[in-house]
């Protein structure tokens, strides 16, 4: 594993490096759009860009001066010597995939000092769209929502900015409720989890071409 804020040493290299997210535009808006789209590369960039050489490396982003302007003096800096050290330093990339959340823009107070890595984007997620959940939800856990689609999105979005690295999907699936007493054989009667493994593997295949 590896940190954004670790120092690399001279023998430093990560066995893997596990990202976990999922984000959809709330409406097609231009907000709702850049708000997913920083939420994701808040998400994914601010880890993979000092690990993996990127397609295209803009010398000013919305990310770079969002993080710059708002988070200030709680974003760690690397000297050039430790940028190179990082450049690679893993053999693949690991992905955790439960859910996903819809993503809307919101205003801040301008005048705000932000001082919380939750707010800095200013994102507002959340599971719903006009009262209608962004997938099946799942049972015995508040957060997960069967969306696979949002697997492919982060798939998509790797191979094309860091030239298609190698890629575990380290964790995925779905919960059940806990029902005390429940016999084994029911237990292990989970169509739901077959389903849930059969729709992401699908997506999966057509994200691999």
């Amino acid at each position: 594993m590896a940190s954004a804020s670790a120092r690399p040493g001279p023998a430093a290299r990560a066995s893997g490096f596990v990202v976990d997210v999922g984000l959809t535009p709330t409406s097609t808006a231009k907000p709702d759009a850049l708000a997913a789209a920083l939420g994701l590369a808040d998400a994914l960039r601010l880890r993979l860009d000092s690990l993996c050489t990127s397609r295209r490396r803009p010398k000013y982003t919305v990310l770079r001066f969002v993080m710059r302007s708002l988070v200030k003096g709680r974003l760690p800096t690397f000297t050039a010597e430790e940028k190179k050290l990082m450049k690679g330093s893993f053999d693949f990339i690991g992905i955790n995939y439960y859910s996903s959340t819809y993503a809307q823009s919101v205003l801040e107070d301008e005048h705000k000092v932000p001082t919380s890595y939750s707010t800095d984007l200013s994102v507002k997620e959340s599971a719903t769209k006009n009262s209608i959940p962004i997938g099946a939800k799942a049972e015995g856990i508040e957060w997960i929502y069967r969306y696979p689609d949002g697997l492919v999105q982060i798939l998509d979005y790797i191979k094309r900015k860091y030239q298609n690295p190698k890629i575990y999907i380290t964790e995925n699936g779905v919960t059940e409720a806990k029902v005390e007493g429940c016999p084994l054989a029911n237990v292990l009667n989970d169509p739901h989890r077959i389903d849930c493994l059969k729709q992401h593997l699908a997506l999966l295949l057509i994200a691999m071409k």
